[in-house]
């Protein structure tokens, strides 16, 4: 969550450096690199484009309660 944040704030302009530099933080921290840049770039997209991102909402009640549980069960 904390780097899709990143990514978010990055999007609106409110983080100085360039992406190039938190890509490259990313890969030096060598922590599931891979999916923080993808939490990353969620972020960004999440901004633009909120409806293209793959993820389910747990909090939407419409949807029945097994299915809500099992998403959360995946996080």
């Amino acid at each position: 969550m904390n780097t899709f944040m990143v990514g978010y704030a990055y999007q609106k302009g409110l983080i100085p450096i360039s992406q190039n530099a938190i890509e490259q933080a990313i890969e030096l921290n060598q922590v599931a690199s891979a999916m923080n840049k993808l939490a990353f770039n969620y972020g960004r997209l999440y901004v633009c484009d909120p409806a293209k991102l793959p993820i389910e909402d747990s909090t939407n009640t419409s949807l029945p309660l097994d299915r809500r549980i099992n998403i959360r069960y995946q996080d």
